[in-house]
């Protein structure tokens, strides 16, 4: 059980969900449990502590206040300790655990986006393995990571996607996904795991494009909706039309559920440059225009409020992690804490501040993990 996460009553109850995590080490060498290694590490991961020497170095540091909430009794745990750890533990076990809790977070059925990141840093060129590419999933409204799948690089997204959303529990969300998940198979499972589908559609499915783009040629919108942001010397207008009548769309019962296609004009202007793009979309919902003008503005949200946050303020992007299944299995780490992080919404700090915060208070660490559900 995981000594710095029990919580009392009405608190989330994490030590339920990554309590049981199995422990691969042989008996002789466990000298610190897997409670006091995830432990340290997610705390440290809340401080902005990175490699494996400063996550060992700050718990030495800070073994005093840190007791207080981990287990120290058998000193702080080595830099190859929490490598050699985090190189052995089953990724899938860990996952499993990992998507129960934020399952049981995933109270508000909204947008889900679903993309892949790579961890550019993350090959190892002398035992010949490819740098870990993840497919992740991210609930916009919650600003909660879901879940993530490991593929092997590009090319295998498709699969990657199909695996991804058969862990989930999507029943009653949104999901987005750009327009490599433009396929027949995911759309039909997607509504098979009664949930909805908003979709990019591109060159990958020709036919379709060429049918949405004559549509919105011939057809008369339903439904149009233009909004304008600006900010600082940046400014984007965004036209959205919907059409809902689909008797120009070849194979139509092929695309299971759909029900609109939408065209969004995307105006930007930076300085006295101005730049023009039109993108497709399917979706299986009959929404207006304004709607799906924000929703397709949510998904991007993946981009900005996760892949950013975990290659800017975690390092994922320079981590050289590589020794076993320690990147695949820190990446989740990492995702621990920046869920701690957003689910702290009482101070209105930025992130960046509630790490440097946590680095200097105790209290406000156990604010973080012990968060009302």
């Amino acid at each position: 059980m995981l000594v710095f996460l029990l919580f009392v009553k009405n608190k989330m109850q994490i030590h339920e969900y990554f309590g049981n995590i199995e422990d691969p080490r042989i008996e002789r060498s466990k000298l610190h449990s897997l409670s006091t290694i995830f432990g340290l590490t997610i705390v440290a991961s809340l401080c902005g502590i990175k490699s494996w020497e400063q996550i060992s170095s700050f718990g030495n540091f800070r073994q005093k206040e840190l007791s207080q909430i981990l287990d120290f009794s058998k000193g702080v745990p080595s830099q190859d300790t929490l490598e050699r750890v985090y190189s052995v533990i089953n990724p899938q076990h860990f996952l499993d655990c990992f998507m129960a809790w934020t399952q049981a977070l995933y109270k508000c059925k909204g947008l889900v986006a679903i993309d892949g990141k790579v961890a550019r840093s993350s090959y190892d060129t002398y035992h010949k393995k490819g740098a870990i590419y993840l497919v992740n999933a991210w609930a916009s409204e919650n600003r909660l990571v879901l879940g993530q799948f490991r593929i092997e690089g590009k090319g295998h997204e498709i699969e990657g996607i199909k695996q991804l959303l058969a862990l989930l529990d999507i029943k009653g969300s949104t999901i987005t996904i750009d327009a490599i998940g433009c396929q027949k198979e995911i759309v039909t499972q997607i509504i098979e795991q009664e949930a909805d589908s908003l979709i990019a559609v591109k060159d990958n499915q020709e036919t379709l494009r060429e049918n949405i783009t004559s549509s919105f040629d011939v057809l008369r919108p339903s439904d149009q909706h233009t909004d304008f942001d600006k900010n600082g010397g940046r400014g984007e207008i965004r036209t959205c039309s919907v059409i809902g009548n689909l008797k120009m769309i070849e194979n139509l019962d092929q695309w299971t559920g759909l029900k609109s296609i939408i065209q969004l004009e995307s105006t930007r202007i930076v300085g006295n440059v101005t730049q023009t793009e039109v993108r497709y979309y399917i979706s299986s919902l009959d929404e207006n225009a304004e709607v799906f003008n924000k929703s397709i503005r949510s998904h991007w949200g993946i981009e900005n409020s996760l892949h950013w946050q975990l290659d800017v303020s975690f390092d994922e992007d320079k981590s050289r992690k590589r020794k076993g299944f320690s990147a695949q299995n820190y990446s989740l780490t990492n995702k621990i804490a920046l869920n701690l992080l957003n689910a702290e919404t009482k101070s209105k700090l930025p992130l960046i501040r509630k790490k440097l915060k946590a680095n200097y208070d105790i209290e406000y660490i156990k604010e973080l993990i012990y968060f009302d559900a």
